[in-house]
């Protein structure tokens, strides 16, 4: 949209030129997200919700299912980041565009809202129940809390960043080619300063500053108890196997377990961190203008403090959030699922077995993850209680031929059970 340049303000006269050796690169890395992230993560969350149907105590139960609902999320996400796949391959300006369409619009940010913050949530949640455990070994985690907790978090921020802003008449969705998705903006984002009263232009910047600080607290802040929470853990994890290495078999199980988690979270962290940095001076933009305000500064103060955080020149104002949050978000549910296939040697053994009977599709895969499984393993030779994985065949004498599904009998599998729930409780 074109203009004079003094009445416009934030979205107002973007006339900035978009390269597509740029965008299409980014959407080509959002396509190989989709394309691997949605079959990984549905097979991911398939394998847990099939071991949490199986006997097993109440702490593995509550992993399995936050784990089953953590894929499921990441699968969703891949697949709600195809429209900006669509804005970044046909242009931001073109019009043939289906976040033009207002209901999708509308639709598409519910559910990229809700379903990121969910995410942040659930990853939260699986890092502080491993500290609660490494705290306390005998604490019983709660099935039920597994999924009811994310589900009202869910509501939570539909209400909040959509419900209630949208009933008070001063907000709207639309599609903002400056980040290549839909955002929830003031209404008259594209407000001609000249031709409105000043108290209209205050009202305006007073709207604009709420959202802001509401997106900001929202959006950046959560990845610091899920930091605190991991830094926690390393440190109960280190302090409980100096006062308990008499137990070495437990000690061993317990560290492997508290390492996955810990490797987890250290993944989601990496990806989040520029999140965090970008919120961060947004916050301090953000604060600034509404202390301007607060103090009765003049519409001319405010355009020029808004001009200096909105400027149209600088590359950070179109690609930065698109990177940090929208990019970034896809690649990290998309990585999970080879989190967990490094970590976990019941999953990698449930993949090799199902997915190719022959094994001559994952075997290569398999012996170059071995290596890195291996240094994993060092940790612990034991392997996860939580996910109810079968115990250490080396250690009970078990040769790996005995362990193919063909011979494993059921008398093992209820010993491997019975000793995980010891283990667990």
């Amino acid at each position: 949209m074109s203009g004079n340049r003094d009445d416009c303000i934030h979205y107002s006269c973007n006339n900035y030129n978009y390269k597509s050796a740029v965008d299409i690169p980014l959407g080509t890395v959002l396509i190989i997200c989709a394309v691997f992230g949605v079959p990984a993560n549905l097979t991911a969350s398939y394998y847990f919700v099939r071991k949490g149907n199986e006997r097993q105590s109440q702490n593995s139960q509550f992993f399995n299912i936050l784990y089953a609902i953590i894929s499921a999320v990441g699968c969703a996400i891949c697949l709600c980041q195809i429209p900006m796949i669509d804005v970044l391959v046909k242009g931001r300006r073109s019009r043939d565009l289906i976040l033009h369409n207002q209901v999708f619009c509308h639709s598409w940010y519910i559910l990229w809202m809700v379903l990121t913050q969910v995410n942040i949530f659930l990853v939260a949640e699986l890092s502080t129940s491993r500290l609660l455990l490494i705290a306390k070994n005998s604490r019983k985690l709660s099935p039920l809390a597994a999924w009811l907790l994310p589900l009202l978090v869910g509501v939570t921020m539909l209400m909040v960043l959509y419900v209630v802003p949208m009933t008070t008449g001063r907000s709207t969705v639309t599609y903002s080619k400056e980040h290549a998705m839909c955002l929830i903006k003031a209404k008259n984002d594209s407000v001609k300063w000249s031709r409105t009263s000043t108290k209209e232009q205050i009202e305006f910047v007073q709207v604009g500053t709420v959202l802001l600080m509401l997106f900001t607290l929202v959006l950046g802040f959560p990845i610091l108890p899920v930091c605190i929470s991991c830094i926690l853990s390393l440190a109960y994890l280190r302090k409980a196997e100096q006062a308990a290495r008499s137990v070495q078999a437990s000690v061993a199980a317990q560290r492997r377990s508290s390492v996955t988690v810990i490797v987890f979270t250290t993944v989601y962290i990496v990806f989040n961190i520029p999140l965090f940095v970008r919120v961060v001076g947004i916050a301090v933009y953000n604060g600034q203008l509404f202390s301007l305000i607060q103090h009765g500064g003049g519409v001319e103060e405010i355009k020029t403090h808004i001009s200096k955080y909105y400027s149209y020149e600088d590359v950070s104002m179109h690609y930065a959030l698109l990177l940090v949050w929208g990019i970034s978000t896809v690649v990290n549910v998309a990585v999970n699922p080879l989190v967990l296939y490094w970590r976990m040697e019941p999953f990698r053994r449930f993949l090799i077995n199902n997915v190719d009977n022959d094994g001559s599709l994952l075997s290569g895969v398999s012996k170059k993850i071995s290596v890195i499984s291996n240094f994993g393993r060092s940790f612990s030779d034991t392997p996860s209680p939580e996910l109810n994985q079968d115990s250490s065949q080396s250690a009970r004498g078990i040769t790996p031929a005995q362990c193919s599904p063909t011979t494993l009998t059921v008398k093992n599998t209820h010993q491997q059970l019975t000793k995980t729930d010891t283990n667990q409780n």
